[in-house]
């Protein structure tokens, strides 16, 4: 189609009129709705210390100083919300100038990132908001098109979340959507770093969010980077949960000594407060590069042999609904899904999901 001069003068104030709107938007018309804990979901407490925090006040000092501190941040939860609001802003804070890390995003660590529901109602990626300092005010985020409605919003994963703001276009609707948790119970992770989410490129790529995506389950993470030790005292926090699964992976972040000591009176623990509930050991991933690292190697044939020894013995004593995943899969052969080895690129994580997934659906079957 031709457009002659004055066709394009009066297309050109036609998109500076759009763009004046938008500014007008951003700058007058916008409702904050401030956001609480009790709106989120993935939290395995509806009170925590601090408040978008993911352990009980009750936990500090019972726990040892690596899960409380790691605890601490906003790892696995989110917000669902509907609104037909034409803009979307976000505005929050984080405790922690630390926005990144050498082996993690500013987005994954301190961001936050923005799923919707296209028309056949399956959430799909959409936009992420990376920090712009401790504290970002008044980001535009998004300017979804008319179908859109539904959304999820996750919170960072390795920093403390301390305020939380979504901004609607002034008269749109508005409304926090939750999970019916006595309908369909949420999957409960534990782990290291790598269920902590290091190092996903932004926030809903963790695997633990990426599976409750694709079960439609409310996923609670409680990785604590550096120090999922198997304490007893992280078998009654879990136990606390009433949850549809328990995953158990643990093994990167222990000595052989350790899983021998330790593997069998957690889970018996666990059994006894939840005699119910499915409960998966998970073996450690191996290194990407233990190919070329003979101690590497070694270290994880031992650590692998020695869970599969309390699996069994746990299976001898009794122990019902008890399930084990080996580390096949978890990361490939080809030595191309971390960023140091251990920890997840976001093609590691999608990874990780496909290990995890076929166990977790024969176990909520079950």
């Amino acid at each position: 189609m031709e457009i002659t001069r004055r066709g394009f003068v009066t297309v050109m104030l036609a998109a500076g009129a759009s763009t004046a709107l938008g500014s007008r938007w951003s700058d007058d018309a916008i409702e904050w709705h401030t956001i609480s804990p009790t709106d989120l979901n993935g939290r395995g407490w509806a009170v925590t210390k601090p408040d978008f925090g993911r352990l009980p006040a009750w936990a500090e000092g019972k726990t040892t100083a690596g899960v409380w501190n790691n605890g601490t941040n906003a790892a696995g939860q989110y917000l669902d919300f509907v609104t037909d609001s034409p803009e979307l802003r976000v505005s929050w804070a984080v405790g922690s100038g630390q926005l990144a890390m050498w082996h993690m995003t500013a987005a994954g660590k301190s961001g936050l990132d923005l799923y919707a529901r296209d028309a056949d109602g399956s959430l799909r990626w959409y936009a992420v908001a990376g920090p712009g300092g401790q504290r970002t005010e008044n980001k535009l985020i998004a300017r979804p098109p008319d179908p859109l409605t539904h959304y999820r919003l996750y919170l960072p994963l390795y920093n403390e979340l301390t305020e939380l703001s979504v901004g609607v276009q002034q008269g749109s609707s508005w409304q926090v959507t939750q999970h019916d948790s006595t309908k369909r119970k949420p999957m409960v992770f534990y782990g290291t770093s790598i269920m902590h989410g290091c190092s996903a490129s932004r926030p809903g790529m963790a695997f633990t969010s990426v599976l409750g995506r694709r079960f439609g389950l409310e996923s609670i993470n409680l990785g604590f980077s550096g120090s999922a030790r198997m304490e007893p005292v992280v078998a009654d926090l879990l136990a606390e949960i009433d949850a549809s699964i328990y995953a158990v992976d643990a093994l990167p972040n222990m000595n052989t000594q350790l899983v021998r000591e330790r593997t069998v009176p957690f889970i018996e623990r666990l059994r006894e407060k939840r005699p119910q509930t499915p409960i998966l050991l998970v073996e450690g991933r191996q290194w990407t590069n233990a190919w070329a690292n003979p101690g590497r190697l070694n270290g994880w044939r031992e650590s692998s042999a020695a869970l599969q020894e309390a699996f069994n013995t746990l299976q001898a004593k009794g122990v019902n609904d008890l399930h084990y995943l080996g580390s096949q899969d978890q990361l490939g052969d080809d030595s191309e899904a971390t960023i140091d080895g251990s920890h997840p690129t976001d093609l590691g994580m999608m990874r990780y999901a496909d290990a995890y997934e076929p166990m977790l659906r024969k176990m909520l079957v079950g």
